[in-house]
């Protein structure tokens, strides 16, 4: 949630950023999360709370997107009815490894990404090893067509975005949740 309200609050300097100066964005990324995790669990070692970041932020008014990724997971979109995985998963050295908020390379493994959203459908985030369920199961392009939440349960999460309303900020959870900033 931390990092999906900072991509809707700070979206237009951190798209310039994603374009002019990238170190910035995946500095400003990282820091905020690690800040936000140290203020409101300061007992809790970061180690214990880090954790793989993905998100999306649309820009309904000037038709464009932001993503950052970091670890494993996916990011999808839909675009005039054709799936694009616009952000694939990345691994650390063994198959069950990954980049993590806490980890000393994290601002090296940040990815980001912006784009137009005309002709653009949806976008899913995947996380935990979620894109292998749905591409295994679901079918990544049945999934975008489906309207109701999958009742798969695992230590996963899936995040669908349909459409955002310009005047709000719509963050989404694994448990299907909306929050509007």
């Amino acid at each position: 949630r931390v990092l999906a309200q900072m991509l809707c609050e700070q979206f237009d300097n951190l798209y310039a950023a994603a374009k002019w100066d990238p170190l910035f964005l995946k500095h400003n990324v990282i820091s905020n999360i690690l800040r936000n995790q140290r203020e409101n669990q300061p007992e809790v070692p970061l180690r214990q709370m880090q954790s793989t970041a993905l998100a999306v932020a649309v820009d309904t008014n000037q038709n464009r997107y932001l993503y950052v990724h970091l670890g494993d997971g996916q990011i999808y979109c839909q675009k005039s009815g054709v799936t694009h995985c616009i952000s694939e998963a990345e691994n650390g050295f063994g198959a069950n490894e990954t980049y993590l908020t806490a980890c000393k390379s994290a601002v090296d493994h940040l990815r980001y990404g912006v784009g137009g959203t005309r002709g653009m459908d949806a976008f899913l985030l995947a996380s935990d090893g979620g894109q292998a369920h749905l591409e295994a199961a679901l079918k990544i392009d049945d999934f975008f067509q489906k309207k109701q939440r999958t009742d798969y349960t695992d230590d996963i999460g899936i995040c669908r975005i349909i459409r955002c309303n310009p005047n709000l900020c719509n963050i989404f959870d694994e448990s299907g949740e909306t929050y509007e900033q």
